[in-house]
């Protein structure tokens, strides 16, 4: 034997089980194998044919599941296991055959390992030939039952092409590859005088030791008339329990996006699919069930029949996320968008991005944090989050709770920001915004409203009204093609909007609390009533017995009814008590977005000053906080400011009016 390929049982089968392979136990057992890689290996090989050993350990040396500098020791261990085992067979049927004795058996297996450990390898039947212990003939003889034994070369009726087979002269015995039952059939040969003891000694001589057939079955089988396609369970072994794989939960919605959300009159919503999932510090996103080990078998020849390992899959962190000590929960160590990887990998993120267009792929987007789009907000699509990065808006609606970013154009579009805003050009467009804005190329027939500062550097705009608490600095302003443009610089609409949509909500929820509160009161008097009915009754029933009005049919009926009526008042009550939590939470919410809108506007002065670097051209509106004035010709390079003057005939009255500058 000069390779592990012929040397290692069960490679003469035609396939080798990658969970039972010599190779991959004894590589598991040296620790050159890790329990991962062995549960990779055994997804490497599923459904694969393996036609020897060597094979499989060359797919472990390719995929880097054991370090090359082990695969010397692990080929020597191999195949000094794989040939003490034909040594240890040899030897038992050396006695089996009557050749040797048991005590020559054991000075010949010393010597044996004597010359082992002085570096010498010698076969067992080559040994006992040279010691005379042995004649070529017995030692011929042996290996060639050894070799029958291992051969799976015959198929017939009701067994695989993989059964062992051992013939007798009486009978014949068959196992089948997995070794976990054996059969028998009489021969044509079959001497009807063969007893019980030389039965024994044939099943005995096959090897097989475990879970056979008792002496009443062995006798009723030799009584039986001689068949050949009669076959007679000799024998059942153990089969391996196999153990229970971990499983992994994933605790948020992977899959969050539906067809679309039915409305209440019944039609459907084809751009609301869902809510991105959104988690935060310290929220479970996984647990593991771990992997429970089987239990090993026995064939009919004794041996342990391993059960196959379960598998035992970890959960992989990536960003964002971390596993508990015991590694059986992962949790978001941020807060954001948790994501599985086709790879497996958990992770999460405080932006989510999003690839593409929002349109009927994606639906509407709600997100918590920042999101980055790749594509266009498609027509009638709404985006809501925190910072909003885009490449364009096409009919589309944003809602941010902080900046909005379009690299190239809004058309047709509704923006809501509370921070700032920037984009390339504005069409047909409505924008508020808290902060900022900055427009590069051109704002045409759109309405602009913002507490900060408006800038166009180097763009046009035509036909559209802006409102800028903190002023504004254009370049170009108007066309002789398109209608005026209006600019108010000092105000805007802005906070006045929000503070009168805060008013009317803070007032609904108001409402709600009063009509609730009510509500609950009532309730809370009819079940306090109920109560006292029922205290009455059960006092009646417990000093008089049944009160004279009653019999005990109606008794028991009364107070069934009160006991429902109490369940129903009390759950009621319950049910209106969490929904005037929610109330108070949510005007809470309302009362204080108004106070820290009141603060901002408090805090940011008013710029009344419009910066005109380019041309501001004829019929253009320009208005302050307290004054107006309509462009009677065209101007270059002009600073329109709101001034107060003193008022006439010298009263003190502050009259404003709008001064033109040159820059």
């Amino acid at each position: 034997m000069t390779s592990l390929e012929n040397s290692t049982p069960g490679s003469e089968t035609g396939t080798v089980q990658c969970q039972s392979a010599l190779v991959t136990r004894i590589a598991l057992f040296l620790n050159y194998l890790t329990r991962k890689n062995f549960q990779n290996l055994l997804r490497d090989v599923h459904g694969k044919k393996l036609d020897s050993e060597g094979e499989l350990l060359k797919l472990m040396i390719a995929r880097r599941y054991i370090n090359p500098a082990d695969v010397p020791a692990l080929k020597k261990t191999c195949l000094s296991f794989a040939r003490a085992q034909e040594d240890t067979r040899f030897g038992s049927l050396c006695i089996q055959f009557e050749f040797l004795t048991q005590s020559n058996l054991n000075l010949a297996l010393e010597e044996q390992k004597n010359l082992a450990d002085n570096g010498s390898v010698v076969f067992l039947g080559d040994l006992l030939v040279e010691a005379g212990m042995l004649s070529d003939r017995q030692q011929k003889l042996i290996l060639q039952k050894q070799k029958m034994d291992l051969d799976f070369k015959e198929t017939i009726t009701g067994f695989s092409a993989g059964a062992r087979e051992f013939r007798e002269r009486d009978v014949t015995i068959y196992v089948p590859e997995d070794g976990l039952s054996a059969y028998m059939v009489k021969t044509e040969n079959f001497d009807p005088d063969l007893s019980l003891t030389e039965l024994q000694d044939i099943i005995e001589q096959s090897g097989i030791i475990y879970g056979t057939a008792d002496i009443k079955s062995l006798k009723t089988f030799l009584e039986a008339a001689p068949s050949p396609d009669e076959r007679f369970e000799l024998a059942k072994g153990l089969p391996p329990l196999p153990g229970k794989d971990a499983r992994i939960f994933y605790l948020f919605e992977q899959d969050y996006l539906s067809a679309g959300r039915v409305n209440r009159d019944g039609s459907i919503d084809y751009k609301n699919r869902g809510e991105i999932p959104f988690v935060s510090d310290r929220d479970v996103l996984a647990e593991k069930i771990p992997a429970r080990s089987g239990r090993d078998g026995v064939n009919v020849f004794g041996d342990v029949v391993e059960a196959e390992p379960p598998m035992d899959p970890d959960i992989i962190c990536g960003n964002g996320v971390a596993l508990s000590e015991d590694r059986l929960k992962a949790y978001a160590i941020v807060q954001g968008y948790p994501k599985l990887s086709q790879d497996g990998t958990l992770s999460v993120s405080d932006a989510h991005v999003i690839r593409g267009d929002v349109d009927y792929t994606t639906g509407h987007v709600k997100f918590n944090k920042n999101v980055f789009i790749t594509g266009v907000i498609k027509d009638g699509f709404r985006v809501e989050a925190a910072d909003v990065v885009v490449r364009a808006v096409d009919g589309g609606t944003i809602v941010s709770h902080g900046d909005v970013a379009v690299a190239n154009g809004i058309t047709d579009a509704s923006i809501k920001a509370k921070g700032s805003v920037s984009a390339g050009f504005v069409h047909r467009s409505t924008i508020a915004c808290m902060g900022d804005m900055e427009v590069d190329k051109e704002v045409v027939e759109s309405t602009l409203m913002l507490e900060g500062t408006f800038e166009m550097s180097g763009g046009k705009m035509y036909a559209s009204t802006v409102s800028a608490r903190g002023g504004a600095r254009i370049y170009h302003i108007g066309s002789v093609k398109a209608m005026p443009s209006t600019i108010v610089v000092g105000i805007s609409p802005y906070i006045k909007t929000e503070l009168a949509f805060f008013n009317r909500q803070i007032e609904k929820c108001q409402n709600l609390l009063n009509n609730k509160s009510m509500e609950k009161k009532g309730l809370e008097e009819k079940l306090a009533d109920v109560e006292k009915s029922l205290a009455r009754l059960n006092h009646a029933n417990g000093k008089n017995g049944f009160p004279e009005y009653l019999d005990p049919g109606e008794f028991n009926a009364a107070v069934t009814e009160l006991r429902s009526e109490k369940h129903d008042l009390t759950a009621k009550v319950t049910t209106l008590a969490r929904d005037l939590d929610e109330l108070k939470n949510e005007t809470g919410h309302w009362i204080g977005e108004k106070f820290n809108l009141k603060r901002q506007d408090q805090t940011v002065p008013p710029k009344p000053i419009l910066d005109v670097r380019g041309r501001i051209l004829t019929g253009t509106r320009v208005r302050g906080r307290h004054s107006s004035t309509i462009l009677s010709r065209d101007l270059s390079r002009v600073r329109i400011l709101e001034m107060s003057c003193a008022g006439d005939q010298g009263e003190g009255r502050e009259i404003w009016e709008m001064v033109t500058n040159r820059l």
